[in-house]
C-alpha cells in the first residue's frame, strides 16, 4: 500500500472523509510516520548490515564516535581486520568489580561502550591507528515511506493512527475508550509479529528421539 492508500483508509475508518476534516492532512501524515516508527520499535527493529549506519571511521586518538539515534541495538561489531569488538554498557565499567575500567590509554580498539553518551560510543581503547568499524544492528526506518515494512503489515498501522487520532485533545475528537481499544489492538499485533520474527531468526534443529 502507498502512503495515500493508508491515509485514505485511515479517513474512511474514522469517518472523516468530508471537509473540513476533524483531523488535518498534516496530522494524518504525522500519525502515519509515528505508526511506522512504533511498529518497528515494538517488533525489535529492522535488521541491517549494509546501510550507512553500519560503519564508521575512527581516527588516531579518538575517544568517542558518533552513535546514530536510529540504532536500537548493536548485534555485532568488528574492526577493519575482522576482529570482533565487544559491545558493553557503561554500567559494566562504572562500578567497582564490574570488569575493566575505562582508560585513555592508546592501543588497539577492543570494544564499544554504549550508554555513556546519548550521541556517541565510547571507544575501548583509544585507537593508536585509524580504523573502520562495521556493525550489524537493529534500527528504526531510514525513511518513512513504508518501503522497509512488509506490505502485509501496512493495514495494521492504521490502528496506531486511530489511537493517536482519538487521543487528540479536542472536544470533537477525544475518545479515551476508542484510543485505548486501538492501542491494545496495535500492540497485540506487534507482539504477535515480534514472536514470529524471533522464530524466523533461529534455524531449525533436528531432534533425535531415543528408541526410534
Amino acid at each position: 500500500m502507498t502512503r495515500d492508500d493508508l491515509l485514505t483508509l485511515f479517513r474512511q475508518q474514522i469517518d472523516d472523509v468530508a471537509k473540513p476534516y476533524l483531523w488535518s492532512d498534516e496530522e494524518g501524515d504525522e500519525y502515519l510516520d509515528d505508526a511506522q516508527n512504533m511498529f518497528v520499535r515494538l517488533t525489535g527493529g529492522i535488521s541491517d548490515a549494509t546501510s550507512a549506519l553500519c560503519s564508521f571511521d575512527v581516527a588516531i586518538g579518538d575517544e568517542f564516535a558518533p552513535f546514530d539515534k536510529r540504532i536500537l541495538k548493536i548485534r555485532y561489531a568488528k574492526r577493519g581486520d575482522g576482529t570482533e569488538l565487544k559491545v558493553t554498557n557503561f554500567e559494566d565499567h562504572s562500578e567497582p568489580g564490574n570488569g575493566e575500567r575505562l582508560t585513555s590509554t592508546p592501543g588497539a580498539l577492543v570494544g564499544l561502550v554504549v550508554g555513556m553518551d546519548d550521541n556517541n560510543f565510547r571507544l575501548r581503547s583509544i585507537p593508536a591507528v585509524a580504523d573502520t568499524v562495521s556493525l550489524i544492528i537493529k534500527r528504526l526506518p531510514l525513511v518513512l515511506d513504508l518501503s522497509e515494512i512488509a506490505a502485509h503489515h501496512h493495514p495494521h498501522l492504521v490502528a496506531w493512527m486511530k489511537y493517536r487520532a482519538y487521543s487528540k485533545h479536542d472536544a470533537e475528537t477525544l475518545d479515551k475508550n476508542k484510543a485505548e481499544e486501538f492501542l491494545q489492538q496495535f500492540t497485540s499485533y506487534c507482539v504477535k509479529c515480534s514472536g514470529e520474527s524471533d522464530t524466523r531468526k533461529h534455524k531449525q534443529r533436528s531432534v533425535a528421539y531415543g528408541g526410534i
